[in-house]
Formats: C-alpha cells, sequence, structure tokens
C-alpha cells in the first residue's frame, strides 16, 4: 500500500512550497532467490518514504525489481546486459511506488518515460555475464561476493596508465577493491600501485616471492568516473585490479 504525505516549507528563492529536507535511502540487495531480482524490504514496522515531486511517498511493504522484465517493476527499456552498471529508482506508476532501473545516471535524466523519480543506488552485472550475484546496498556502500570488474597492466613501467572500470557507476566517488601483484621468475621484490587521479596511489603491493601472486584491498579516492590508474615498478611484475564495491554520496540526488 501507498500512501502520500506532506512536509513542504516556502523556498525563498521560488516562491514555492518545497520539501526542504532529504529522506534516508533505503538498503537494496540481491539474495540467493534469483540473479536478476533487486529488492528493498519494508513492512507495517519498517515502512518505506520517498520524496518524488515534491510528495512524500509512504510505502509498507517490500518492492522488487525485475531485470528480466520492462517498464515499471523492471527496466526501462531493452534486456540487460553483462558488464553493465544499472541505476535503481523509485517511480509512481497507476498510484502506486514500484522501482525501475535504467542505464541512464540520475545526472543524465534518469528512467526513460518518467519525469518524475527518486533515486536509490546503483548496481552492475557480472563482468562476463547478465546476471547478478549476490551484493548489498545501505547508505551509498555497495558490496559483492564475487569479481564485478578487472583490469590488468604488464606492458608499462615507470608511469601510471589508465584504464576505465566499464561496470562502475559513474555516480560513484571511492571504489573498494583489490589490487593483485602478479611477478613472474624475476619479480621478486618489485611494487605495483593503483592510484585515481594518475598518481599519489591509494593502494601499493610488493610482489615479495617471485612467481607468487599476493594483494591488498582497500579504497581509491577517482578524480575521473569510471577510470583509475595502474603502475608497475617493473614490467617483470604485473599488476591486477579487482573491482569489489563503492561508495556513492546517498544526498546528492534527490
Amino acid at each position: 500500500m501507498t500512501i502520500k504525505s506532506t512536509g513542504y516549507a516556502l523556498n525563498p528563492f521560488t516562491g514555492k512550497a518545497e520539501w526542504v529536507g532529504r529522506l534516508r535511502r533505503p538498503p537494496y540487495y540481491r539474495d540467493s532467490d534469483n540473479s536478476l531480482l533487486v529488492h528493498v524490504d519494508g513492512s507495517d514496522v519498517k515502512l518505506l518514504h520517498f520524496l518524488i515531486g515534491n510528495r512524500v511517498y509512504i510505502v509498507n511493504e517490500g518492492l522488487t525489481c525485475n531485470f528480466a522484465t520492462t517498464g515499471a517493476g523492471g527496466l526501462d527499456r531493452g534486456d540487460v546486459a553483462a558488464n553493465t552498471p544499472y541505476y535503481l529508482y523509485a517511480v509512481v506508476s497507476s498510484g502506486s511506488i514500484k522501482l525501475i532501473a535504467s542505464v541512464v545516471a540520475p545526472n543524465d535524466g534518469g528512467p526513460q518515460g518518467y519525469e518524475l523519480w527518486t533515486y536509490i543506488g546503483a548496481c552492475a552485472t557480472d563482468d562476463g555475464s547478465a546476471t547478478f550475484y549476490e551484493f548489498t546496498a545501505t547508505n551509498g556502500f555497495f558490496l559483492t561476493r564475487t569479481t564485478l570488474d578487472t583490469v590488468s597492466e604488464s606492458a608499462t613501467a615507470g608511469s601510471y596508465v589508465e584504464h576505465t572500470l566499464n561496470s562502475l557507476p559513474i555516480t560513484t566517488r571511492s571504489i573498494y577493491g583489490a589490487l593483485i601483484a602478479k611477478p613472474n621468475a624475476s619479480g621478486a621484490g618489485r611494487s605495483v600501485y593503483v592510484a585515481g587521479n594518475g598518481a599519489n596511489s591509494s593502494l601499493t603491493q610488493n610482489s615479495q616471492v617471485a612467481s607468487e601472486y599476493c594483494h591488498i584491498t582497500g579504497w581509491v579516492n577517482l578524480i575521473t568516473a569510471k577510470t583509475i590508474y595502474l603502475y608497475l615498478e617493473n614490467t617483470n611484475c604485473s599488476a591486477e585490479f579487482i573491482l569489489l564495491g563503492w561508495q556513492e554520496d546517498p544526498t546528492e540526488y534527490m
């Protein structure tokens, strides 16, 4: 069931009554039930609140986005694809709140066919298949149980090399992942780095032992959307970065 609420104040710049606060983004997740279903939990004791078109909608039941369908409750258009970020929204459809997903980010217009919406957060399909592995997302932090995307560098040493993470949402400010040092038989004691700005590494991993991989997990702050930089001390030790999650600003979009 969906009901409407009010909570307006006069905007001195427009002279109109507008909502002046922000609402908490609901957590969303994909569990083991189906690889194309994304859920938002709700109940009589766990009410959901959505601000859409200067109205607050209160929902007392769970919502599901089925990526195998098109329209409200599914994708706004097209079919789900591998290695792709999707942006999850709440919209009003036939008087009720529905979830809808789109490849279009909130700063690029939001879901097709809906002028009024509120942004919830992003998720991404696996790098090798058009499915979602289990994940949880709360307060802008998204974490998955498996690899979302991978980039590697083995050819260039002595400078930061730009790489694109295709499955990364453009709404992301920081990413979480694993940096792996991959030495060959001559690569012991060499270091690899990952950075978000082409300098000043965020994570560093030393190869330590020849032919033995080792890794470190942590955060990388981004300057350019979808872009990280890998640095090799020597080409005898290559680098790989595995994307596992990210942080969005849950207050950035309405």
